[in-house]
Order: structure tokens, then sequence, then C-alpha cells
């Protein structure tokens, strides 16, 4: 048995950054400071899953996944010119194994901290012995390159039973292994 499941999905053909608005990013580097920022004028390509990702790691869900989240330790932002899609942002944290996994840092900022590139997210490991609780998670360390970086999604093994009972569009999940496994 898992302890819990990464929770992935297909790209939605757009970009959360790259529209008319200013998004808030460090100075020096240029990273986003913070995920919560939207585009007022987000144009979203492709609408036919429920979930999916923009190119620079927005996670986006449809209301109907939004209704069965809303508990799991997630925030959903609405988005102001899609009607009935949302950010999905995850308040839960959990430590990634960056050592098992080899995760490589490079680039870093003086000015924030972060690392421009963060490469070595999958297959997930974690930082915790016992299964997850029925909730939703996020790793504490964002992957990818430049604004392409974003957090592992996480779902406990119960929550990603009732995602996968609901039968979400896009929706993957992938068992994730623990400090023992």
């Amino acid at each position: 048995m898992s302890i819990g499941f990464v929770m992935s999905g297909p790209d939605n053909d757009s970009y959360m950054l790259r529209g008319p608005g200013s998004p808030p990013v460090c100075q020096s580097c240029g990273l986003l400071s913070d995920r919560a920022w939207i585009d007022p004028g987000f144009e979203m390509r492709v609408r036919r899953f429920d979930v999916s990702y923009t190119y620079d790691g927005y996670l986006i869900v449809s209301e109907r996944f939004r209704d069965i989240a809303e508990e799991a330790g997630t925030r959903c932002i609405s988005l102001p010119s899609v009607s009935g899609f949302y950010s999905l942002l995850v308040e839960n944290e959990v430590p990634f194994d960056t050592v098992r996994r080899r995760t490589r840092f490079e680039q870093p900022c003086d000015e924030c901290g972060r690392y421009f590139v963060v490469a070595g997210a999958t297959p997930a490991f974690l930082k915790v012995e016992a299964e997850l609780p029925d909730q939703m998670f996020r790793t504490d360390l964002e992957f990818g390159t430049g604004n392409e970086q974003h957090p592992l999604i996480i779902a406990g093994p119960r929550t990603a039973d009732r995602l996968l009972v609901a039968g979400f569009d896009g929706l993957d999940l992938t068992p994730v292994g623990n400090a023992g496994s």
C-alpha cells in the first residue's frame, strides 16, 4: 500500500504569467513570489479537463473537482475570466526527500534564497513513514525551471480513492515512496 499518490494532469495549452498582468517576482532572479497571484485576463485554451496545468505550473481545476477538494486542505481561487475553473493551492505541506531522490539545485538567488532550476522530482520520495491522512499535500519544494516551478501535489490514499471514484477528466495518480520503501 502506498503512503500517498502524486496528482498530475495534462497541460491546458495556457500560461498564467504571460498575460497583461504584472505578477509579483523577485527583483533579482525574476521567480514568482506569490503562487496565489492570478492574472485577471488569464485565458485558458483547453477547458475539457477537470484537472490540468498551465505551462507555468498553475494547477487548474473544475468546479466539480473543487467541490470534492474543498475540505482536503486546499484553497481554490476563482479565475475571473474563466467561469467554472479555479487555481488550486494546497495548504498542507509534506517534506520531500531530496537526498534519496538525488534532486539537483542550480543557479541560487542571493536575494530570495530560491534556485532557478530544481530537477529531480520523480519518482517522488517523501520523508514520512506512515500513510498520509485524508487530505491533500504539497511538497516543501517546487520543481522545474524558472517560473515553471511548482510543488508536487499529493493526495492521501483515502482522498485519492474519492478522487478516482469521481472519475475526473485528466486526473492521474501515481504512488509515492517513503523513507522506508
